[in-house]
């Protein structure tokens, strides 16, 4: 049986990942005498809650996990949300969500960070439109099961990108770190914890992956045991961690 383990044990982890919250947050439910007339009923639990700096607009999107594909087109073609606003979008846990969204989720063209992990229903496609996100700085695949090495080829991540967590993603290996690492120039911190088939091979690849300055690997005996094996042999210029 896969170990699971909970990010949140991890200070430096979770703080990693949950580094910029914005000043005030809102509810959707506070904007829906506007639009009630045009949204099921069944529907206003999808609803988002929105996050944004004092009256301004929403900055930061969160869905529920049981939202679907009509409800998140919904949603995002109201009239009073501007896309272009939106920094954050949190999709975490959304299995209901398939490739029709995948086209929708592409018009947030001004995202810092996207969230999709746990998102099964949404095909590995989704990486080739990262490269539209020119100013993508965290992306979060946890969970994507459905991701393989060969899906890397094709990925073309954007310059910004500085974070890439791909904790439980188990089809996910140090042969995919090698295509992958070709193509991120600016990444400082990769999550591969309970990646199954991820193990210190990788390192022999770090000349590709030159700024990284942060792993995060499952402890096992395989991974400590090398690890100290290379810290003897000469020094790292990352810091690998160890997550329980």
């Amino acid at each position: 049986m896969e170990h699971n383990i909970n990010l949140s044990r991890v200070p430096t982890l979770h703080n990693l990942l949950n580094s910029e919250e914005t000043a005030a947050t809102t509810t959707i439910a506070m904007a829906l005498a506007n639009i009630k007339d045009n949204i099921p009923p069944s529907s206003l639990a999808a609803l988002p809650r929105q996050s944004s700096n004092l009256n301004g607009p929403p900055s930061s999107l969160k869905f529920d996990s049981q939202t679907t594909d009509e409800e998140f087109e919904l949603y995002i073609n109201r009239k009073d949300i501007d896309l272009n606003e939106v920094r954050c979008l949190d999709l975490t846990g959304c299995k209901n969500l398939t490739g029709r969204s995948s086209e929708l989720i592409k018009k947030f063209t001004q995202l810092k960070k996207l969230n999709v992990s746990g998102c099964t229903g949404i095909p590995v496609s989704l990486l080739e439109l990262i490269e539209n996100f020119t100013q993508l700085e965290e992306l979060n695949l946890s969970g994507w099961t459905q991701l393989r090495d060969c899906n890397f080829e094709s990925f073309s991540p954007p310059y910004s990108l500085k974070t890439l967590n791909l904790n439980g993603c188990s089809g996910f290996s140090h042969r995919g770190f090698k295509t992958l690492a070709a193509k991120l120039d600016n990444l400082k911190t990769l999550i591969v914890t309970n990646c199954r088939q991820f193990n210190l091979q990788f390192l022999s690849f770090l000349p590709l992956a030159f700024q990284l300055e942060h792993v995060y690997l499952s402890r096992n005996s395989t991974n400590t045991i090398g690890m100290q094996h290379v810290k003897n042999k000469e020094p790292l210029k990352l810091q690998v961690h160890f997550v329980e």
